[in-house]
């Protein structure tokens, strides 16, 4: 497993000044798959990370990010400490 430095950049509002939040954060590598793409020059994976070290305003900020953006009949997701 390989430790890693994670930047997510969620999508704000349309009324936002900016168009992104930067959250930092660190996690591991638990699972990485390789994708098949037609007409793709470099690899493309499907990653699974386990977020280890994540603040509890930025927990706030995903968890209300995934609750706007995600189908209610998705995954019910939520992050814990």
């Amino acid at each position: 497993m390989s430790k890693i430095d994670v930047m997510l950049l969620l999508p704000l509002k349309p009324n936002s000044s900016k168009h992104a939040k930067k959250i930092r954060c660190k996690g591991v590598v638990v699972r990485s798959e390789p994708i098949i793409l037609k007409d793709a020059e470099k690899a493309h994976y499907n990653v699974a990370i386990f977020f280890t070290d994540v603040s509890e305003k930025d927990q706030k900020i995903i968890e209300d990010y995934l609750h706007d953006n995600t189908s209610p009949h998705g995954a019910n997701i939520e992050l814990k400490n």
